[in-house]
């Protein structure tokens, strides 16, 4: 029942041997939780640089009002970006980046997709309003800025067709009123010429009764 040096000897080297191992699996434990950290913080990272760039694009947005030369803007700058971490994500290293931005990818595409659709109308808008005399290029202002100065172009533009068209009114009345006085000036004129010729034709007419009477 002695225990030998031998049996101590393998005892010691199996459990110098198993001793190895589990450091060995604590390493390669170690080495894992080290790289899921690393990976976590570089999906963290991904999220954090999308959820930036949208809250830039409607910061700058906000600040310059939603033209189509700002849309535009906007819209090429995420779709740079989105062209971008495409790339990325096919390579290798990035592979557990863009799992973890992954979720965040359709929001992202949801977002440009409005932004288009937003720049297309207001590019139908803009250009009705060039149309309409707006100087809509060559600055920022909204839609109802524009439409607002329209309309007071056109409120004047009215109230200048409404004067212009009392002025006419009273130029037409006064013309009548001046045609009738001329109308009846001439009248008590030819009136008058006629009594002065009558008169005449009388007075011509008894002078010569006169004479003939003189001359029986």
């Amino acid at each position: 029942g002695l225990v030998t040096d031998d049996v101590l000897l393998d005892a010691v080297a199996g459990a110098v041997e198993q001793r190895a191992e589990l450091r060995a699996e604590a390493d390669r434990l170690r080495a894992a939780l080290e790289d899921v950290g690393r990976a976590r913080a570089l999906g963290a990272g991904a999220v954090a640089a999308c959820r930036d760039r949208l809250a830039e694009a409607f910061g700058r947005l906000a600040e310059r009002g939603r033209s189509a030369a700002a849309l535009a803007d906007e819209v090429a700058l995420l779709a740079a970006a989105e062209t971008a971490a495409e790339a990325a994500a096919a390579s290798p290293e990035a592979a557990a980046e863009a799992a973890e931005a992954a979720p965040l990818r359709p929001l992202t595409a949801a977002v440009l997709e409005d932004l288009r659709q937003q720049l297309r109308w207001q590019e139908d808008t803009e250009a009705a309003l060039e149309e309409c005399g707006a100087s809509v290029r060559l600055s920022d202002a909204s839609p109802a800025h524009h439409l607002a100065q329209l309309r007071a172009r056109w409120s004047d533009t009215e109230a200048q067709l409404a004067r212009s068209r009392a002025r006419l009114a009273e130029l037409e009345s006064r013309a009548g009123s001046d045609l009738t006085e001329l109308g009846e000036r001439l009248r008590r004129d030819w009136e008058a010429r006629l009594a002065d010729a009558l008169e005449a034709a009388a007075a011509e007419a008894r002078r010569e009764r006169a004479a003939a009477v003189e001359a029986a």
